[in-house]
């Protein structure tokens, strides 16, 4: 195949796919971590599969060890442990930006094959456009979807439901030396 036979429009084409994967993925995650944050409000209530799964994984360490003596690290495995559709959020994070630069790619390459073939810069602008447009519409996606301040929101709402869940079970895992809140100290 030969690098004229390719046309223009196929070569657009592609690029607006990638980029719309792109921006795609982005929104999936975000609309998973929402959906995640909002579970976390009623997490006694098991609405969210993949926190359900975490509350009884907890429940289930908890009865076997006695105890979990690190709540936040047990969130943390469990937030590196999450997936859709079998890949994990960060696998989703780091595809979305690369697929978004494949876009850019693609469309440089309807560039250089226009000047290749003695294009005008009038026939060359819309590649021109559609990649000023395209990061523009990826890097506003980023900042309101804002991954980083969700994935926060929701290690912080999953490590305080799980610390208060430890707490009413009666057992304290404070620092060393530290009592319980409200326990007795043996001194009257």
């Amino acid at each position: 195949m030969k690098l004229s036979d390719i046309d223009q429009s196929f070569i657009m084409a592609m690029a607006v796919i990638f980029m719309a994967l792109g921006i795609l993925y982005q929104v999936v995650i975000g609309v998973l971590y929402q959906r995640m944050i909002q579970s976390t409000d009623t997490l006694s209530g098991g609405d969210n599969k993949l926190l359900g799964q975490c509350k009884e994984r907890f429940i289930q360490c908890y009865k076997l060890n006695g105890g979990v003596s690190n709540i936040a690290v047990f969130v943390d495995k469990f937030m590196n442990r999450l997936r859709f559709a079998g890949m994990s959020m960060s696998l989703m994070k780091h595809l979305s930006g690369q697929l978004m630069l494949a876009g850019v790619f693609v469309a440089g390459f309807g560039v250089c094959k226009g000047i290749i073939e003695g294009s005008r810069f009038v026939d060359l602008l819309p590649f021109y456009i559609l990649s000023l447009f395209g990061i523009y519409l990826y890097l506003s996606v980023c900042s309101i979807v804002d991954i980083a301040g969700r994935r926060q929101m929701l290690k912080t709402n999953l490590t305080d439901y799980l610390e208060n869940h430890s707490r009413a079970s009666g057992t304290w895992h404070g620092t060393k030396g530290e009592t319980a809140p409200g326990a007795r100290t043996g001194t009257q």
